[in-house]
């Protein structure tokens, strides 16, 4: 009995595992690049602090933070906001913000985890 729980379990784990994509985005130079994960799950595009991301399959759930190099190579404070395109929903809209409640977006590093 309780090697079929064990194996139950393995095989619940290893099916989250498959589903998870994990990206790592580098938004602060003139064009984003996929600096962790795949690039073919992950495409970015846009400059600045405002970014689309397209997922290579429709995401149940999206989670995003972002960071900035602050003073002397340590991290900065950052806020992330994601809006998901209701008309395509692979697509989401990123904007990356100097400080929590601040309007202007700045360009920073962001990280995206999907959930399928």
């Amino acid at each position: 009995m309780n090697a079929l729980l064990f194996a139950g379990a393995l095989l619940l784990h290893s099916s989250l595992q498959a589903a998870t994509i994990n990206c790592t985005i580098d938004g602060t130079g003139s064009a984003p690049r996929v600096a962790f994960g795949s690039a073919s799950e992950c495409v970015a595009t846009g400059s600045g602090g405002s970014y689309v991301l397209t997922a290579k399959k429709e995401p149940r759930f999206v989670q995003v933070s972002c960071w900035r190099d602050g003073p002397g190579g340590d991290a900065a404070r950052c806020m992330a906001a994601v809006a998901r395109n209701s008309a395509n929903k692979k697509e989401f809209r990123i904007g990356t913000f100097q400080e929590p409640g601040g309007s202007v977006v700045q360009a920073a590093w962001f990280s995206v985890t999907f959930i399928n």
